[in-house]
């Protein structure tokens, strides 16, 4: 009778229409999330009791509930028919990354029988049954019983629910451990043969790519919950971020084996600096994984990975035209990366179903790339002896050819030569030859010194002479001018709004910005036959000795409208540059120093800057007063 009102009291439930699993050897091994509902407690706070009241659930439509990320506990209900006179039953739930889950079984009068208390985060002590996944029994006393499961989790929401009879179970979880054993024996075989290469050869690159297999291989024992089962099981906080710490090593050494085998600094890729970047961020996110919240940490690695990935497409693609064989059989491995990752990740966030062939794929996955990635750094390593043998075999043969030709000669100078004109010639020949790699040598020196002296006084970003060269040259003009009493016009130039053009726009358009108003600055110095420096960030000066305050004016006038009407048009920029000039123009003075020039040139450009930009300020100094013009 109760039973019976069991069965309806399920049948017609308004809010729930689960049907029940008859534990039999059809449904043995199987997923049965179809057959299960869930509600998610989004206060945190629900206690048994109240579960057990509730009545608001949710039916599951798919074989393994894949909740994502999330830090809500959920809670699943599921209804066991157990036909009488069976063997017992054990309920595996197929996912080691699972911190805190309690298991309650219930009879169909609502009497509970067993709770069990597992999880990751929990000592293995507490599980029934000390396995690498959580294997809860079932109760023989009842036929009847409805099963409920609070899962709370740092990773991914996942419950992979079978049931199977103690005899099968063995036997099925050997078969899996058979296959997880051989995907970590063939990583490890890869690990141990690079090992010793690196050794042997002394290859940093081989190093790198044993890093990325070790971390692979701790990323593997995490997610198939053998690192917890037999290394760190009695280390709760250590073993949920395993999983995060060997992802983010597995990031860093495979985009150092990457970035090695692709020669991107050797062969200057544009994004090289970003790829750095991001492959030493890695471990800091390492290293402040344990102090940061998982869900931060999970999406943290997500995006990261999927950064690295996409420019290591882009490195790929970019030099894949160089019809180099090892480039091709990389290419390969990196998709094989790539779907491996995206698998992963959508996995986790409950993007994709959790079914075996998912699970698999990851798994077999990571095998093969890495097997792909030992054959593509094998064939490059050959590649490269292939191409020193042949170069060597060149100039052996350039060698013998030229050794060939000096024997002709000797023996042509034998007949015609005694042994001490020959050895004379010789000798004076070396003489010459040496003498002439002297002087060679010498005039490469001093036109190297010469270029040094030019670099020193040159910007290198606008071309322009530079601060220090100004620091140079204006004591002397200053003292020229005030020796021949003609004047020294100084202007000070500053770009408006700088600052908000490379916030705005990126540094990239302000060095463009820079490199347009420098062009403009030293073409009116020539004009005006003075010259133009780069005096600091967006600040220029120009010197014109010679230059009267009415010209200097009207030069400073002019050098503003070829400002504001001529550089335009800077793609990805803004569509007009403006300046402000600060002018200044004295007949130096005995004791009169050249700051105090420079002193009321930033005076007056300050001034033009106050009155609102994109005009000029000029200052009349007569070495005792100041008064500003505009």
């Amino acid at each position: 009778m109760k039973f019976a009102l069991f069965i309806i009291l399920l049948a017609f439930s308004s809010t729930v229409q689960a049907q029940v699993v008859q534990l039999d050897s059809l449904i043995q091994g199987k997923p049965v999330g179809a057959y299960m509902s869930y509600w998610v407690d989004k206060k945190g706070d629900a206690e048994f009791e109240q579960v057990l009241a509730h009545d608001w659930w949710i039916n599951i439509r798919e074989d393994v509930p894949n909740m994502g990320v999330s830090s809500y506990p959920h809670w699943f209900k599921l209804d066991v028919q157990v036909p009488a006179g069976q063997s017992a039953w054990l309920m595996e739930i197929g996912y080691a990354l699972l911190d805190f889950v309690d298991v309650y079984v219930v009879t169909a009068e609502g009497q509970l029988i067993q709770h069990d208390a597992v999880g990751m985060q929990r000592p293995i002590s507490n599980r029934p049954i000390q396995h690498r996944y959580n294997i809860i029994p079932l109760p023989d006393s009842h036929n009847f019983y409805q099963i409920f499961i609070r899962v709370e989790s740092f990773h991914s929401v996942q419950l992979p629910l079978a049931f199977w009879t103690q005899a099968d179970f063995v036997a099925h979880d050997e078969f899996n451990n058979l296959a997880v054993g051989m995907l970590a024996g063939a990583l490890c075989i890869m690990l141990l043969y690079n090992f010793f290469l690196y050794t042997t050869i002394r290859e940093p690159i081989y190093l790198a790519y044993v890093g990325a297999v070790a971390s692979f291989l701790v990323l593997q024992f995490g997610l198939k919950g053998f690192g917890y089962r037999y290394l760190w099981h009695d280390y709760g906080s250590w073993s949920s971020v395993v999983v995060f710490l060997s992802g983010f090593s597995a990031i860093f050494f495979a985009t150092t084996f990457a970035a090695m085998f692709l020669q991107l600094k050797e062969r200057g890729y544009r994004y090289y600096s970003i790829v750095s970047f991001f492959r030493w961020f890695s471990l800091v996110g390492l290293v402040a994984t344990p102090w940061l919240p998982p869900q931060w940490v999970l999406l943290l690695l997500a995006a990261l990975a999927m950064l690295i990935i996409s420019l290591g497409f882009n490195a790929v693609f970019t030099y894949i035209r160089t019809g180099d064989r090892p480039i091709y059989i990389f290419t390969v491995a990196w998709t094989v990366f790539l779907i491996g990752v995206l698998l992963i990740l959508f996995n986790k966030f409950g993007v994709i179903p959790v079914n075996i062939w998912t699970e698999q794929t990851i798994s077999f996955g990571t095998v093969f790339e890495m097997v792909l990635f030992s054959m593509a750094l094998g064939d490059r390593i050959n590649s490269e002896k292939e191409h020193t043998l042949q170069a060597k075999q060149k100039l052996l043969g350039a060698l013998n050819k030229e050794r060939e030709a000096k024997q002709r000669i000797l023996r042509s100078e034998e007949m015609e030569r005694n042994a001490k004109e020959i050895t004379l010639k010789i000798q004076t020949e070396n003489n010459e030859k040496l003498e002439k790699e002297v002087a060679i040598r010498t005039q490469k020196l001093n036109s190297a010194k010469e270029q040094l002296q030019t670099l020193v006084r040159i910007d290198p970003l606008t071309q322009l002479l530079n601060r220090h060269y100004f620091n140079e040259q204006i004591p002397e003009e200053f003292r020229r001018c005030a020796r021949e009493r003609t004047h020294l016009t100084l202007m000070m130039v500053d770009i408006d709004h700088f600052k908000s053009i490379n916030d705005k726009y990126g540094h990239l358009v302000g060095d463009q910005c820079l490199t347009k108003v420098a062009a403009v600055l030293d073409e009116m110095g020539e004009q005006g036959v003075g010259s133009a420096y780069r005096y600091g960030g967006e600040e220029f000066s120009l010197l014109f000795p010679g230059m009267s305050l009415f010209h200097a004016n009207k030069m400073a006038e002019s050098i503003r409208v070829q400002m504001a009407e001529h550089i335009t048009g800077i793609a990805n920029g803004p569509n007009a540059i403006t300046v402000s000039i600060g002018v200044v123009s004295v007949v130096p003075a005995v004791g009169l120093r050249p700051e105090v020039l420079i002193g009321h040139a930033d005076a007056a450009l300050y001034e033009a800057k106050r009155l609102g930009r994109n005009r000029v300020v000029v200052s009349e100094f007569d070495g005792s007063e100041q008064r500003a013009a505009h």
